[in-house]
C-alpha cells in the first residue's frame, strides 16, 4: 500500500505481532483488506490491493489497474464502496470513477462477471472514462454511459461530457471489442473523447459488434493492421468509422453502416493501405464512404452504397482503386474531387443518381473510369471546375434520363471519352457548356 496513515500502519504492525505466529499471515491480510476499505473513504486517500496492482485515488476518482490479469470482479472485491463501483444486480454493474488500464495489464469486460457495465455520466463533473494504457478485451457484454439523476442513457449536444473508451497514445497492447453492445458515448467537448478512440493498439479487433449513438462510432490515430469487421453501426452523431491522421493497413469488411449523423465509413488525413470491402452503407447525412485528403493505396471494392448524398467520395487522395461496388439511389453516385489523382475507378455499377452517375471535379487530375456501367442517371458522367487529362473509356452509360456526359468548365483540358457505349440514346447525349472534350471512337445505341 501507499500513502496510508502512518498511525494506523504501526497500530496495524502492533496487533499482527500480538497474533499467534501461525496466524499472522491471514489475519494480516483480513486487516489489510478492513484498513483498504476504511481508508478508501477519506478525501484525498490513495489505496493500493494488497498485491499492489489496484490502486484507488478518491481525489482524482481514478481506479489505476495494474494486476496481469483483472476483472470487475477483482476491482469490487478491493475497492468494496458502491458510491465508485457497484454490482446493481447479477451481471450490471454500475462504474462512477474513472478507470486506468496500465501498460503490461490486461483487463476483462467479458460474460463470465458481466452483462451490463454503466458508466455514469450524470453531469459535467461525473463523465467518467474507461482509458487503455495496456490491453482490455470486451466480449459479449454491453457497455454505455448512464445518467444516474435521469435513469436513463446519457446524451449529449457535444457540449456536454459523456463517458468514453480511449486507447492512449502510449499504449502498449490491444483492445478487442467482440460480440458486444457499445451505445451512448463520446461527445466533442472532451480531448479524446469521441466514444470509441484508439490512437495506439495495433493489430486490435472490432468484430460482430452493435456501436449505436455515439458521438463518433469508431475514431482512430496512426495505428495500424486494425481489422473491424460484421459491426453493425447506426445513429452516431457524426460518424460512423472514421479511422483518421495516419491511420494504415486496416481492413473495414462487411459491415452495415447507416443513419449516421455525417459520413458513414471515412478515411482522412494521410491514411494508407486502407480497404473497405462488403460494406453496406445507406442512408447517412452526407457521403456513405469517403477518402479524404491524402489518403493513398487505398482500395474500395464490394460495398453497396444507396440513398447518400454521395454514394463514395474522394477528395484530395490519390492511387485507389473504387471497383465492383454496388452505388444506387444517390444524388452522385462516384465524385472524384479536389486534386485527387491517378485514381483507378472501374466495373462499379451505378444507378439512379439524381445528378451525376460520376462526377470528376474541382481539378481533379489523371484519373480513370473504365468499364463502368451507369444506368437511368440524370448525367452519366460530369466534368466540371477544371479537371484535366482524366480518362473515361469502355463504359456503358445509359442516357435515357438525360445526357450520357456533360461538360461545363472552358477550363477543363485533356480530358478524353473513348471507346463507351452510349444506350437509350433519344437526343443528344452529350452536352457541353463552355467546355472542351475529346470524344474518340463511342457506340451509341
Amino acid at each position: 500500500m501507499k500513502n496510508i496513515d502512518k498511525g494506523l500502519e504501526a497500530n496495524l504492525n502492533m496487533r499482527v505481532l500480538t497474533i499467534h505466529p501461525c496466524l499472522n499471515v491471514v489475519v494480516f491480510s483480513i486487516l489489510m483488506l478492513t484498513v483498504s476499505t476504511l481508508l478508501g473513504n477519506l478525501v484525498g486517500a490513495t489505496v493500493a490491493s494488497s498485491e499492489n496492482c489496484i490502486y484507488y485515488d478518491s481525489s482524482l476518482r481514478l481506479i489505476s489497474v495494474s494486476c496481469r490479469s483483472s476483472n470487475l470482479e477483482s476491482l469490487l472485491n478491493f475497492i468494496n464502496d458502491p458510491s465508485v463501483l457497484k454490482k446493481e444486480s447479477d451481471g450490471i454493474w454500475l462504474l462512477n470513477a474513472n478507470l486506468q488500464i496500465d501498460g503490461d495489464s490486461t483487463f476483462f469486460i467479458n460474460s463470465t462477471d458481466t452483462n451490463w457495465l454503466k458508466i455514469n455520466s450524470a453531469d459535467a463533473d461525473n463523465a467518467y472514462r474507461i482509458q487503455v494504457l495496456g490491453s482490455l478485451k470486451i466480449d459479449s457484454v454491453k457497455l454505455s454511459s448512464w445518467n444516474t439523476t435521469s435513469n436513463s442513457y446519457a446524451v449529449t449536444d457535444g457540449h456536454t461530457p459523456r463517458a468514453s473508451i480511449t486507447v492512449l497514445p502510449t499504449a502498449t497492447g490491444k483492445t478487442d471489442i467482440t460480440n458486444s453492445e457499445i451505445a451512448y458515448l463520446g461527445d466533442g467537448n472532451v480531448s479524446r473523447g469521441q466514444g470509441l478512440s484508439y490512437w495506439a493498439g495495433d493489430n486490435s479487433i472490432i468484430k460482430n459488434n452493435t456501436i449505436h449513438h455515439m458521438w463518433y462510432g469508431f475514431y482512430s490515430e496512426r495505428i495500424g493492421n486494425v481489422t473491424i469487421e460484421d459491426n453493425h453501426v447506426y445513429d452516431d452523431m457524426k460518424y460512423g468509422i472514421d479511422p483518421h491522421t495516419g491511420t494504415h493497413d486496416m481492413v473495414i469488411r462487411n459491415n452495415k453502416v447507416h443513419d449516421n449523423g455525417h459520413i458513414g465509413i471515412i478515411c482522412s488525413l494521410d491514411c494508407k493501405n486502407i480497404t473497405i470491402d462488403g460494406n453496406v452503407v445507406f442512408n447517412n447525412t452526407d457521403a456513405g464512404i469517403m477518402l479524404s485528403k491524402n489518403v493513398q493505396s487505398s482500395i474500395i471494392r464490394n460495398n453497396k452504397v444507396q440513398d447518400e448524398n454521395t454514394g463514395v467520395s474522394v477528395s484530395d487522395s490519390g492511387r485507389n482503386e473504387i471497383y465492383l461496388n454496388d452505388i444506387s439511389d444517390n444524388n452522385n453516385g462516384i465524385q472524384i474531387k479536389s486534386n485527387s489523382s491517378h485514381n483507378q475507378i472501374y466495373s462499379n455499377y451505378i444507378k439512379n443518381s439524381a445528378k451525376c452517375g460520376i462526377e470528376i471535379s474541382h481539378s481533379a487530375l489523371n484519373n480513370t473510369m473504365s468499364s463502368n456501367k451507369v444506368l437511368q442517371s440524370k448525367s452519366g458522367i460530369c466534368l466540371f471546375y477544371n479537371p484535366s487529362q482524366n480518362m473515361m473509356r469502355n463504359n456503358t452509360i445509359d442516357a435515357a434520363s438525360g445526357t450520357a456526359i456533360y461538360a461545363k468548365d472552358s477550363n477543363a483540358e485533356d480530358n478524353v471519352f473513348q471507346y463507351n457505349q452510349l444506350v437509350n440514346v433519344s437526343r443528344n447525349p452529350v452536352r457541353l457548356i463552355n467546355g472542351t472534350l475529346k470524344i474518340i471512337n463511342n457506340t451509341v445505341n
